[in-house]
């Protein structure tokens, strides 16, 4: 489907609360909506370059994608920044749903249905405040949150949220703060039973990953280590992971749907997942969420972290679950009133 216009919105979501990894703590989001219009019909992409967990920047990315609007409109092949090619191939994908009148979610080869919310909750100052957050989550319904650990912040928040919500599923996330294999407090984290342990070393290491999959019981899933497709068919040749983490944010539907692939050949579990981005970026990652060998996923409502939305409609949270849209594309479009307070600037290119 050829395009005619490419429209790019940069816009600025303030965190409900300060988001902190092991490696930052952002306070507002930036991202770009990337729009491609053919007369009839708009598809939307999102490019949501993250701080320490991606290279880029959100200024690099708009204007990356600017420089390359003639090429982006004709679809012919141009150099761009992950998050931003990631972001195109999106829209092009939703735009070509909508002319077929099906849904995102069933081109890519997913079955429609409810997807297991998951929220991720981030590094707090303390263990209250931890129990804080967590009980919030789970008094909207959700049954599963991914903590982030870091050194010094790793068994205790663990033991403390499993102790005190016997019910919810927990998996833990290091973003590659470890950087021994051997580390004993790996095993100690092991033992308490999370339902995985992502990406504990750094992402280049998959031999150390390799040799943690062999020691520890809980499935071991890589997120920084498959930034690419390429990153991908290396980690699965390594040996180096039950669960491979997909961000069609950061490698698109097409190259998603190939990762999916590959795992289901080798055997492997695959987790859908964003990089915090507005629903537009969030309907993507729910397509993702559908496809068959998907058996984890770090989906929660925008709202759980967001106090604005780019989307023109928030996704459903019922009895734990994301109810996906089954409209043609991915089910929402942007919301042009939430753009008049989130938009930080906008392009219109033909």
């Amino acid at each position: 489907m050829t395009a005619v216009t490419l429209r790019l919105v940069e816009i600025a979501l303030p965190f409900r609360r300060p988001f902190t990894i092991s490696k930052t703590t952002v306070r507002s989001r930036r991202t770009v909506l990337v729009g491609l219009g053919d007369g009839v019909h708009w598809g939307w992409g999102e490019a949501a370059p993250f701080p320490g967990v991606t290279d880029e920047e959100p200024a690099a990315v708009w204007d990356a994608l600017r420089d390359a609007a003639g090429d982006i409109i004709t679809g012919s092949p141009t150099d761009l920044p992950p998050t931003a090619a990631a972001a195109v191939d999106q829209a092009r994908w939703d735009l070509e749903a909508r002319h077929a009148g099906q849904s995102v979610t069933v081109r890519l080869g997913g079955m429609p249905g409810p997807v297991p919310a998951c929220a991720a909750i981030g590094l707090t100052d303390t263990i209250g405040e931890l129990l804080d957050v967590v009980a919030e989550v789970a008094a909207r319904g959700v049954r599963c949150v991914k903590l982030k650990i870091k050194p010094g912040w790793d068994v205790e928040p663990l033991r403390a949220v499993r102790d005190a919500f016997e019910s919810l599923r927990v998996g833990v996330d290091a973003n590659g703060a470890y950087t021994d294999p051997h580390d004993p407090v790996l095993g100690l984290v092991d033992s308490l039973g999370p339902m995985y342990i992502e990406q504990p070393l750094p992402a280049d290491d998959l031999g150390g990953h390799a040799f943690l999959r062999s020691r520890l019981d809980s499935p071991l899933c890589l997120d920084e280590s498959v930034g690419s497709v390429r990153q991908a068919h290396l980690a699965v040749e390594a040996g180096a992971a039950d669960i491979i983490s997909i961000k069609p944010g950061r490698i698109g539907l097409t190259g998603s749907k190939e990762v999916h692939d590959l795992a289901h050949d080798a055997g492997l579990s695959v987790k859908a997942t964003g990089l915090l981005e507005s629903g537009i970026g969030r309907a993507h990652t729910i397509a993702v969420g559908c496809l068959p060998s998907v058996t984890h996923h770090d989906l929660a409502p925008t709202d759980w972290y967001f106090a604005a939305d780019a989307a023109d409609r928030p996704f459903v949270l019922e009895d734990g679950l994301v109810l996906p849209p089954t409209t043609p594309g991915i089910g929402v479009t942007v919301s042009e009133a939430a753009l008049g307070e989130i938009a930080v600037r906008e392009s219109e290119l033909v």
